[in-house]
């Protein structure tokens, strides 16, 4: 809060005067926050976009746009909008809270939530209600993770040797799946539909890393359902060799047995023997000894 206030009037940050947001009730919120998040055990916040409001608000500096400078700093990196409402929002106490302390930012979280807390304001709106509402819940329950995108980008002007990079660079990067299709673009350009699918919270750093290490100017996202099977895997020996097999399961039943190829590739060059024979002899293994 000091460093938004500071910048915000060009002065230095020992310098910087809170004004509203050192006042008691601001220090009782900030406080209040940290002992209520450290008695619930809270190890993880997400926040939902933030309405700003709009209109004007008086202050110490006299009447100033909603968001009012130190809040429009604080929420440089958070999804904001302005909507129904002419009077501020978000304040320049519960920006700071919600800059410092949010994970990410999300209309409502994949939550198996066990409470729900409500607290209002003083501040009466014809429009809307003046609540804050949250939801408390096991981290173990929370699965973010379920929530994918695929991120598209067509390509004409990448060499195959980069584009071959890129895919393993991908999933280095935390993509699920990396794929190349051949397409035709505009003026009968033949090009390259790079696929990638990813868990939303390393979207942004591969949609920073298509861009900076692929020849793309543009690309898409949009989130997307998806099912996967119970896996887990196993490990068998074929002619002495090692070979780990990817076993999937649905209602704990087994309906895929799959070597690992890398294994299989090894085996096949240390015994002489066909990749294809290993394998076939890997899955017979796995259920003989079933």
């Amino acid at each position: 809060m000091f460093e938004a206030e500071a910048k915000v009037h060009g002065r230095r940050f020992k310098e910087a005067h809170l004004h509203e947001a050192g006042a008691d009730d601001a220090l009782v919120d900030i406080v209040g926050t940290a002992f209520l998040l450290e008695e619930l055990d809270v190890t993880q916040l997400y926040c939902s976009p933030l309405n700003v409001g709009s209109g004007w608000v008086k202050t110490s500096h006299g009447r100033l746009a909603v968001p009012p400078p130190a809040v429009a700093e604080l929420l440089k990196k958070a999804p904001v909008y302005a909507a129904w409402v002419e009077s501020e929002l978000v304040t320049p106490t519960g920006a700071a809270i919600v800059a410092t302390l949010a994970r990410r930012y999300l209309k409502l979280p994949e939550l198996v939530y066990e409470k729900i807390g409500r607290g209002a304001g003083a501040k009466e709106f014809p429009e809307i209600p003046n609540i804050l509402r949250v939801y408390y819940g096991d981290a173990a329950a929370f699965d973010e993770a379920r929530s994918v995108f695929i991120v598209e980008a067509t390509i004409d002007d990448a060499t195959p040797q980069l584009l071959a990079h890129f895919l393993e660079r991908a999933l280095e990067e935390g993509a699920l799946d990396a794929t190349l299709s051949p397409v035709v673009m505009k003026k009968n350009r033949l090009g390259t539909k790079l696929s990638l699918l990813v868990e939303s919270a390393r979207l942004d750093a591969l949609i920073e890393a298509v861009f900076r290490e692929t020849t793309s100017i543009g690309l898409r996202y949009f989130p997307v359902g998806r099912r996967v099977l119970d896996r887990e895997i196993r490990a068998v020996r074929v002619g002495g060799e090692k070979v780990g097999l990817k076993v999937a399961a649905l209602g704990g039943r087994t309906v895929n047995v799959q070597p690992e190829y890398e294994d299989l590739l090894r085996a096949a060059r240390k015994t002489g023997r066909p990749l294809k024979e290993i394998a076939h002899a890997a899955v017979c293994e796995f259920a003989r000894k079933r």
